[in-house]
């Protein structure tokens, strides 16, 4: 495209119109935001941007609107993996991490992995359990999601018809989808990522109903990540958002995993079907994962409303509408009192 030689400046300019808005404010905006964003922050989030401003060809989200879907995915996978061979080069921890998801804020499939999956796995499983899937889920050997909701059940976690029954005679819990309503439905990660998932399901042992409890279930194969037998996965397609997240829905036809599998920190099921709690234990604590992560999305929305209202009062700044006679320009939306009332507490 090229622009036609010979035309007049927009005057202002729109860094010219934001400089204005500023030099009108009562105090410095490098102090305001030092006040809001402590100096321990600013160096970390500092940190991170200079190291993803090495690699823009990854980093970069310039033609992000433009992609389509499976692109937009294809570059969240490529961003998330790369962040995963710097962790491992040691240049990024994992609060280094969370901060390059903060700055992308492109909600990536490896996102719930590291926020609901692992910290499953380190409050609720055993020390046993822990070596055997805390460790390759930390090393990213294996990839998780939390399947809890269902397609005909959401919030409402004791109503879960997804089973997972004991089997003495082999030692295994029987996993199952015995409805379409039983369907994980919208499961993050799940569509595409994950090669295991954290299931809620109805713990059965010897026809008595415990609850429901959390079993790691191996949905794909870590060596040419199918589908593996008795499990129908998929995607759940484009969405009006999120869609560098890979929702997903899953059906679990009797899938036979070991006993080990069931997370046993706060229910304990013997060989032969014994069933135990730690006393003073409410089993509620099952669902303390789906808890704390409710907890951070109400600690995001902080983050959202502040981008949100940062962009509407830049554009409200630098986008004009009519004039008064005494004035040669239009005036900025900012000067109307209504925008103001909006915009500004």
């Amino acid at each position: 495209m090229q622009i036609p030689k010979g035309l007049a400046p927009m005057v202002p300019s729109t860094e010219d119109a934001l400089a204005a808005e500023r030099s009108k404010a009562a105090f410095k905006v490098s102090d305001m935001h030092q006040f809001i964003v402590d100096s321990d922050m600013r160096t970390k989030v500092a940190k991170v941007e200079a190291l993803m401003g090495e690699e823009p060809e990854t980093f970069s989200l310039r033609k992000v609107y433009f992609m389509s879907r499976q692109e937009k995915m294809e570059h969240a996978l490529a961003i998330g993996k790369r962040l995963i061979e710097l962790l491992k080069e040691g240049k990024l921890s994992g609060d280094d991490i969370s901060i390059a998801d903060m700055v992308l804020d492109i909600n990536g499939p490896f996102g719930l992995h590291r926020a609901m999956f692992i910290p499953t796995l380190q409050n609720q499983a055993t020390v046993e359990q822990q070596e055997l899937f805390l460790r390759p889920a930390l090393n990213y050997e294996i990839l998780g999601c939390y399947a809890q909701t269902e397609i005909g059940h959401g919030s409402n976690v004791q109503g879960l018809e997804t089973t997972c029954t004991y089997v003495p005679e082999t030692d295994e819990f029987e996993v199952h989808s015995p409805s379409v309503r039983a369907c994980k439905w919208w499961i993050g990660s799940l569509g595409v990522t994950a090669t295991h998932a954290m299931v809620m399901a109805q713990l059965i042992v010897g026809g008595k109903r415990h609850g429901p409890c959390p079993v790691v279930v191996p949905i794909r194969s870590t060596v040419d990540h199918q589908p593996l037998e008795g499990v129908t996965v998929g995607d759940l397609g484009p969405k009006f958002g999120f869609n560098t997240m890979d929702n997903g829905f899953l059906l679990l036809n009797r899938v036979r995993v070991p006993r080990i599998n069931l997370l046993q920190r706060y229910i304990t099921v013997s060989p032969g079907g014994k069933v135990s709690r730690p006393a003073n234990v409410d089993p509620k604590v099952a669902y303390g994962t789906m808890v704390y992560v409710r907890t951070q999305i109400v600690r995001n929305m902080s983050q959202v409303l502040a981008k949100a209202t940062t962009v509407a009062v830049r554009y409200a700044a630098v986008r004009r509408q009519f004039k008064s006679e005494a004035s040669a320009l239009e005036s900025p939306v900012l000067d109307y009192s209504m925008v103001q009332y909006r915009l500004i507490p």
